[in-house]
């Protein structure tokens, strides 16, 4: 059951409305990076309040990420069979509308959810557009919150999280409409099942929503700049080796892949009446093929065009030069080590600092600052240890800092050191593999992809690295975790797995692969030897 409500007493002062008292800490940013910080602070009995902008129109969502509407909506698409029910003579906006329906049911139960877990902790929220105002002689931020109303709302804190997130990037030439030209925001604004969708991008998103759009019955087409997927998964500390697997789901679901290629911005051409297709040209990114006017340069026509190429921090808004903190020239907030922006008064965490932007990285984020800004020391985990460089670039340098989930379809997940990341660091250490479909729930389930690599470093046995391209992948993953951040031996993993139709078969079948690696190598015989003993 909820916790009771939370009254807010306004005071009116010459300088307009003013909250009493000084917080101990104001969040910025009401996704799970934000959301995690403040029950954390409130939970260690700091009191905290928590700023959420609800930008323009009906406020739907509260506590998920971004991207929360491309999981619902991939969890739409694999509930609705859509050629099922165009043969049955259901019309495209009856389906479509049916996919909203079930899309915003996800996002109220998140909402609900989450509105229960601050009244529980006994967290204040406040929907307003946050910025700050001044920072005073005594260390008091002072933070100007814009509220629907129009009115302005101050706010005494002593220290504040910038958990704002980000936006999607918006490439020139492109003419975005939030209607038939999109990216991976305004993509949730969708008003019609599309029957053909054009997608730029190789990252996560655009792999997403490829496989979303593609269940749904449109025909798509992914357009990469790269000649591969592998650099777009290495970016965010995935095994670039999985990047074939992953080309071959896209395929299997029908998605086709143009690599080397880009938009000519300023070639679209958009109709008003969605019964006309977008038209718009595209072109070889090899330096050895340029494109002139005429031949190499190709048309593609689509319903729907969709710029999943990247995205930007939320930074511009929050005037943090009033208070002396700093951007770098990316629009991200420059933050130290210990995710400081400035000294004992402002921290950040999330998607506003800049790549990876995964929601598993943010709330481990989250939790670091909370544990800095408060000096909680007795409740750091092995993986926010005092000294350890928590920002986003140290993410791929250190792979034992979070356990990384990432909902495409399939899922990928992932925690510790890639083979290549070991041989870097002079660690020799062998791949134990297992496929999805060698397993009876993979037999059961019908995988048809999927693969489970644990890397065990030969001189030990213990397992280093965990990464799972697999149904259930972003489950799987905490085991995983488990077993690297207590430093398991794949003798440990043989003899206590014992689940039978479940995905964690894997871990036993990769554990034994690994065991007759270790036995073929020198310095691997007599740990295997050890091992049997033990």
């Amino acid at each position: 059951m909820a916790g009771p409500a939370i009254l807010l007493w306004v005071l009116g002062t010459a300088g307009g409305r003013t909250l009493p008292g000084v917080f101990d800490l104001a969040v910025l940013g009401a996704g799970p990076t934000g959301i995690t910080a403040a029950v954390k602070s409130a939970q260690l009995g700091r009191r905290a309040i928590l700023i959420d902008d609800p930008g323009t129109g009906a406020k739907v969502q509260v506590g998920g990420p971004s991207g929360l509407f491309s999981k619902a909506l991939r969890d739409v698409s694999k509930k609705l069979n859509v050629n099922t029910l165009r043969s049955m003579g259901m019309l495209d906006s009856a389906i479509w509308a049916q996919a909203q329906a079930l899309c915003r049911e996800i996002a109220l139960v998140e909402t609900q959810n989450t509105v229960r877990r601050l009244q529980r902790a006994g967290v204040p929220r406040i929907q307003g557009a946050a910025s700050f105002a001044e920072l005073r002689p005594d260390g008091t931020v002072v933070l100007r919150c814009r509220m629907r109303d129009g009115s302005d709302l101050l706010i005494n804190t002593q220290r504040a999280l910038v958990a704002t997130g980000s936006k999607a990037w918006a490439a020139p030439g492109v003419p975005l409409d939030g209607r038939r030209v999109l990216d991976s925001d305004s993509i949730s604004k969708l008003t019609y099942l599309p029957t053909s969708v054009c997608i730029t991008g190789s990252g996560i998103i655009a792999i997403e929503f490829a496989k979303i759009f593609a269940a749904l019955g449109a025909k798509v087409v992914l357009l990469v700049r790269g000649s591969s997927l592998d650099s777009a998964l290495g970016k965010f500390g995935m095994d670039p080796s999985f990047g074939g697997e992953v080309l071959s789901s896209l395929l299997e679901g029908g998605v086709e892949l143009r690599f080397n290629t880009e938009v000519v911005p300023g070639s679209f051409v958009v109709p008003s009446s969605l019964s006309a297709p977008i038209q718009l040209r595209v072109r070889s990114t090899k330096p050895t093929e340029p494109c002139d006017a005429t031949d190499a340069c190709a048309e593609l026509r689509c319903d729907c065009y969709m710029l999943a190429a990247g995205r930007d921090p939320n930074t511009a808004e929050l005037a943090l030069d009033r208070i002396g903190a700093s951007v770098s020239s990316k629009g991200a907030l420059v933050v130290d080590r210990t995710l400081c922006a400035l000294p004992e008064r402002v921290w950040g965490a999330g998607d506003v600092l800049g790549p990876p932007s995964l929601a598993s990285t943010g709330v481990q984020q989250a939790t670091a600052a909370v544990d800095e800004m408060f000096g909680a020391r007795g409740t750091r985990s092995a993986m926010h240890a005092g000294g350890a460089d928590l920002r986003p670039a140290a993410l791929v340098g250190n792979p034992f800092r979070y356990a990384v989930g990432i909902w495409t379809t399939p899922e990928m997940a992932y925690f510790g050191q890639s083979a290549q990341h070991a041989a870097s660091m002079g660690i020799d250490a062998v791949e134990g593999l297992a496929r999805y479909a060698d397993t009876l729930r993979g037999h059961v389930n019908r995988c048809k992809f999927g693969t489970l690599k644990l890397i065990v470093e030969t001189r030990t046995g213990a397992v280093i690295g965990v990464f799972l391209f697999g149904d259930e992948a972003c489950e799987l993953v905490h085991y995983g975790m488990e077993l690297v951040a207590n430093e398991r031996t794949v003798f440990d993993v043989r003899d206590t797995m014992f689940a039978a139709v479940t995905f964690h078969e894997l871990f036993t079948l990769a554990a034994d692969d690994a065991i007759a690696k270790l036995a073929e190598r020198g310095s691997g015989a007599e740990v295997v030897a050890r091992g049997l003993r033990g």
